[in-house]
């Protein structure tokens, strides 16, 4: 219990300082908004998840009418997305990883890294891919067609082909989710993550930083007595 209480009172001091480097220093204090943002970070989380998470994008229309619409403005799109902007990704990205060796391509913030790394996506490379993906398209209308007499959950068939392009595109392996109908152990995790980075990253975003510099009982392990696999990922490193 003792450790639970250590914990609270470490993320009470790490949310503390963030809150008042965002009132007193931080630039993202120079532009318009609630107080109610400003003095607490909780009630965006709060408000999406427990009083009308259905209606959250209306709240934010209405903040955007009261404070302004700087970052709604059209022309802005062009200048910080487009092909030649020079806008690099916020600070936001690399609450999971700022290290741009270990950054994924969507959280990578490093320009000739991203530069280097986006070759393997051009469209000679892509076109590799395509009879993989052929494939899984074939497999899902197949499935879909076996279930044609009964009610269907496309959201979660849909979700079984994206990980399975994901599979064999990204990682080289089939995780079977269309073979079986069910997704993949992993998938599983990974969407409770999801759910847990959701309102961490919006509440206190260090604490993500803290949560996975924190070692795992895993990790632990493999550092006492490391197999071959994970010699050979380390040292890739």
């Amino acid at each position: 219990m003792k450790v639970k209480g250590d914990i609270r009172v470490l993320l009470n001091q790490v949310g503390a300082v963030e809150r008042c480097l965002l009132i007193l220093i931080h630039r993202v204090s120079l532009v318009p908004h609630s107080a109610m943002f400003e003095k607490n970070s909780s009630f965006t989380c709060f408000h999406k998840r427990v009083i009308r998470p259905s209606s959250y994008h209306k709240e934010v229309a209405k903040l955007h009418q009261k404070y302004g619409d700087f970052t709604l403005r059209k022309s802005a799109v062009a200048i910080i997305h487009g092909p030649g902007s020079e806008c690099r990704k916020s600070t936001w990205y690399g609450q999971m990883e700022n290290d741009p060796r270990k950054a994924s391509m969507h959280t990578l913030r490093d320009h000739n890294m991203h530069r280097s790394r986006r070759r393997a996506w051009k469209a000679c490379a892509l076109s590799t891919y395509e009879p993989r993906i052929e494939t899984k398209t074939d497999l899902l209308l197949k499935q879909l067609k076996n279930l044609a007499d009964m009610s269907v959950d496309v959201t979660s068939w849909s979700m079984l082909f994206t990980f399975d392009v994901m599979g064999e595109v990204g990682f080289g392996e089939d995780f079977r989710n269309l073979a079986t109908g069910v997704e993949h152990p992993a998938i599983g995790k990974l969407h409770t993550h999801m759910t847990m980075m959701g309102i961490l990253g919006t509440v206190r975003p260090a604490a993500v930083r803290l949560s996975i510099r924190a070692p795992s009982r895993l990790e632990l392990a493999y550092n006492k007595q490391p197999n071959r696999r994970h010699q050979i990922f380390t040292a890739l490193e």
